[in-house]
């Protein structure tokens, strides 16, 4: 297996990490409603290629654990609450 391919690293919540989360989610928001092979394609297609760069031992989470929870020194992602109604069964 090769080694994920990583952006030039910047700081905690920059821009380029932001908008890699947010494809990834807005990828999830679309394919989640397909109920014959949407969820399998976002698997293969947007979490197998994003989830290793954002999780890697040098990427944006590097100072997250299970047990201590998100490094207080990073800046947060931002996030809005969900709109009421959004996650409806497909």
């Amino acid at each position: 297996m090769t080694k994920p391919h990583h952006p030039p690293r910047q700081s905690p919540g920059s821009q380029a990490e932001q908008k890699q989360s947010s494809a990834a989610t807005r990828a999830w928001e679309h394919l989640r409603r397909d109920g014959k092979t949407g969820m399998s394609s976002w698997w293969r297609e947007h979490a197998d290629h994003h989830m290793p760069i954002l999780l890697s031992t040098d990427g944006p989470f590097k100072g997250c654990t299970p047990e201590k929870g998100h490094n207080p020194r990073l800046d947060p992602l931002p996030c809005a609450p969900a709109p009421a109604g959004l996650f409806v069964s497909a």
